[in-house]
């Protein structure tokens, strides 16, 4: 799939990835198994993806949102936790593809029990919350273009605010909030005040 997706498609060369080349038949057994065969691409994905993570990163440490003056980190992010702290677990992505994944047993590793019982109140806040943010950004849209549609123009003060809104919905939804239950929904509130 990598080479199907990145060399037909995107015209990747094998040094792209690949420290050194050498065109011999290798045992297919060493190349399932050996850690060593995949571990320049997997050192070096920036090289072709500077921004992958990006929104995460950024919903972490508490910056890129709208409207909020001074950066709100994650208390995690204070204790000097990384992404490898929380995402310990083999899963799978929404395409079926593996990932390193967090979950509550990670949560209750360093907490406690009720942790994991926390967890899943604040991903089902995040959701009711982003839910009612695109509601209300919907009708605010419907109501921009009723009010095109009778021959008015949309201020661009108007729109301007509903850009802001957006960026931060967006900033919540890909960033996955809870890599920073605070600011996503301080991201949030500020975002319906517009």
């Amino acid at each position: 799939e990598y080479h199907r997706v990145h060399v037909a498609a995107q015209r990747a060369r094998c040094q792209d990835c690949h420290q050194s080349v050498r065109h011999e038949l290798i045992e297919p057994t060493l190349v399932t198994t050996s850690a060593g065969f995949v571990q320049p691409i997997l050192n070096d994905c920036q090289h072709c993806h500077p921004d992958h993570h990006r929104e995460q990163v950024e919903m972490f440490m508490g910056t890129a949102g709208v409207g909020i003056e001074h950066p709100m980190p994650n208390a995690m992010f204070g204790s000097r936790v990384n992404c490898r702290a929380c995402h310990t677990e083999p899963g799978t992505d929404f395409m079926g593809r593996p990932l390193v994944e967090a979950t509550a047993a990670t949560c209750i590793a360093c907490h406690e029990e009720t942790y994991g019982d926390l967890l899943d109140q604040w991903i089902n806040e995040l959701a009711a919350y982003l839910e009612e943010s695109d509601q209300a950004l919907e009708l605010v849209n419907q109501r921009m273009e009723e009010h095109q549609a009778q021959g008015h123009p949309v201020p661009d003060r108007a729109k301007e605010l509903v850009d802001k809104a957006v960026h931060n919905i967006h900033l919540v939804r890909m960033g996955n909030g809870i890599h920073n239950k605070n600011y996503a929904i301080r991201l949030l509130d500020v975002s319906d005040g517009y």
